[in-house]
């Protein structure tokens, strides 16, 4: 079993050795929102961003991606003792994956 993000760098030899080949596209925007829905469910964190408006702005991303994203919010909020409204570690978030990204992913 394997996963890659990048299907594209794998020659025809590896390809060759997998009997089955499943492609997982990105999530989209309700599954996001759910998803983050949870997220916030399960860690109590005040993102003060709805699901929804956090959603079209994380759209493009996978699960793994924007868990990653959430998980950084968490860790900065608990480490600047702001859990009880996290927006601007959200709002700065956004723009660092921004320009990590670039801005075809993350809309500010």
């Amino acid at each position: 079993i394997t996963a890659s993000n990048h299907p594209e760098l794998l020659d025809r030899a590896v390809w060759r050795r997998f009997q089955l080949r499943i492609e997982l596209k990105p999530p989209d925007i309700k599954q996001i929102e759910c998803f983050i829905e949870l997220f916030v469910k399960r860690t109590g964190m005040n993102f003060n961003y709805s699901p929804k408006s956090l959603s079209q702005k994380l759209s493009g991303y996978s699960f793994s991606e924007i868990e990653e994203f959430c998980t950084d919010v968490v860790r900065q909020a608990v480490l600047t003792n702001k859990q009880d409204d996290a927006r601007n570690i959200v709002s700065l978030k956004l723009k660092q994956w921004q320009s990590k990204f670039g801005a075809n992913n993350v809309k500010e």
